[in-house]
Parts: C-alpha cells; sequence; structure tokens
C-alpha cells in the first residue's frame, strides 16, 4: 500500500469534512451537481441508481482539472474558515469579488448596491456577493454590512436566495451555473495571490 504523505493526509481530511458539512445542509444531488457543472462536464446529469460511481468520476475530474486544495474551497462552507481575511486589510480581493460578480452577472456595482429594478439580476448579483463574501472569504456579517452598506435582513435574504436555488429549475440552473463560475475565478484568484 502507498504511504500517503501527512500534508496530502490533511488536504483530504479536510475535503470530507467539507463534502460532509455541505450533504449535510444542501444534499447529496446538489454536491454532484455542483461537481458536474465545475468540471464542464457534458453528459446528461443523471443520478438513478449511479450516485456513488458519478460522484467519484466527477471528484477525479476536479482533482485532475483543479486540485484538492481548490475542490476543498469550492465545498468550504461558513461552518469552516479556511481563510481568515479582515475586510478593512483587504481592499485588493474586495474589489476583486465585486468586479468578478459585476462581469459575470453583467451588471455594474452601483446596479448590485444602489437600484432597487426588478430586473431579474441584481437579487441574484447581490445574493452571489453576499455569499461570496460570508462562505468563501470567511466575512461576518457584519464586515458585509460595513462593505456593501446594505443590512442584515438583505444581505441573510439574498444570500438565502443562491443557497436554495434549485439546479433542477431551468431557471434556477442558469444562475447556480454563474455562480458557480463566479467562485471558481474567485478561488483561483485566492490560491494565486494568498498562497
Amino acid at each position: 500500500m502507498t504511504q500517503v504523505s501527512n500534508l496530502s493526509k490533511t488536504q483530504y481530511q479536510n475535503l470530507f469534512k467539507e463534502f460532509a458539512y455541505f450533504t449535510k445542509d444542501y444534499g447529496m444531488k446538489p454536491l454532484l451537481y455542483q461537481l458536474y457543472v465545475l468540471n464542464n462536464s457534458r453528459e446528461n446529469f443523471d443520478t438513478k441508481g449511479v450516485e456513488d460511481e458519478l460522484l467519484m468520476l466527477e471528484l477525479s475530474k476536479s482533482f485532475q482539472n483543479y486540485g484538492v486544495e481548490f475542490t476543498t474551497l469550492f465545498f468550504q462552507t461558513n461552518k469552516t474558515k479556511m481563510f481568515n481575511f479582515e475586510s478593512e486589510s483587504n481592499s485588493a480581493l474586495n474589489k476583486k469579488v465585486f468586479e468578478i460578480v459585476c462581469r459575470v452577472f453583467k451588471t455594474t456595482k452601483d446596479a448590485i448596491l444602489e437600484k432597487f429594478d426588478r430586473d431579474g439580476i441584481r437579487v441574484y448579483a447581490s445574493g452571489s456577493l453576499f455569499k461570496l463574501f460570508i462562505d468563501t472569504c470567511g466575512y461576518s456579517v457584519d464586515e458585509v454590512v460595513s462593505l456593501t452598506g446594505k443590512p442584515k435582513s438583505i444581505i441573510s435574504r439574498h444570500k438565502n436566495i443562491i443557497t436554495n436555488l434549485d439546479y433542477k429549475h431551468i431557471h434556477d440552473k442558469k444562475v447556480v451555473i454563474k455562480f458557480i463560475d463566479a467562485k471558481k475565478q474567485l478561488i483561483k484568484y485566492i490560491l494565486d495571490e494568498y498562497r
């Protein structure tokens, strides 16, 4: 049997801890779907009776394409903090999060934070922004309030809209794909700049 280094043991332990939290909160099928979208898989997403095989296939693709550390960060929830950024001292990271969300959702920072249009984009863009700040950057809700000027109730409501999207619903699926794209870009930026 091959001996695994302590570093990779820790990486895999962190990965499976994140998987456990993610599946406890959202279930196995959303985990599979997120891996499926992360890997840009082209096959039909059908989990009838083959969840274990599909999980291993998508997980190995993810490791090959992105590595264990990226995959772990991708599934990080706000229960664990792999990075503890402070919002005041990371203006470059804060700008990058805004930039990524604006580019992916084809909108502007002002449209996300200042306007109250019911255009079907603003709520998803702001929810993605809040979810990335809280879950991926590890900011507290109070830090997000000070960064965005939005009240806690709006931050919670919009973040929960993203959290509760149904990957089976045709409209929600488009938003999930955009959110995953933004999250991939942010994690790549964090790994390039802070590791």
